[in-house]
């Protein structure tokens, strides 16, 4: 597992080129009291940059859990068409996709 507890800790590419042999990731993005309504709308945590040096790095990927993330109907078409391998993928208080995004996700589901 790579664990990465804080988006803005560790570049993507740096992460990537250190620990290469990765199955599964967990990546955090915004505080906790962003759940409270205390954070900027559209403030940070976008996934985009980090889903895009997975795919690269990482297309065998089997688990991706995202928390806290700014996440897009394009992410969601990434993840789908990039990780023929993902068994699950787990969404935790996650924004800015929708329906359209899911139902790719789901379309390209083993």
């Amino acid at each position: 597992d790579l664990f990465i507890g804080n988006c803005y800790s560790v570049a993507p590419r740096r992460a990537t080129d250190r620990f290469r042999r990765v199955r599964s990731v967990v990546l955090k993005g915004k505080p906790r009291f962003a759940d409270f309504g205390l954070m900027p709308l559209n403030w940070g945590a976008h996934s985009t940059q980090w889903l895009t040096s997975f795919a690269d790095a990482y297309p065998w990927l089997e688990r991706i859990y995202l928390k806290r993330m700014s996440i897009t109907d394009f992410d969601l078409g990434l993840i789908a068409n990039f990780f023929s391998s993902l068994k699950e993928i787990t969404l935790v208080c996650c924004e800015g996709f929708g329906t359209s995004g899911l139902a790719v996700l789901a379309s390209k589901c083993r």
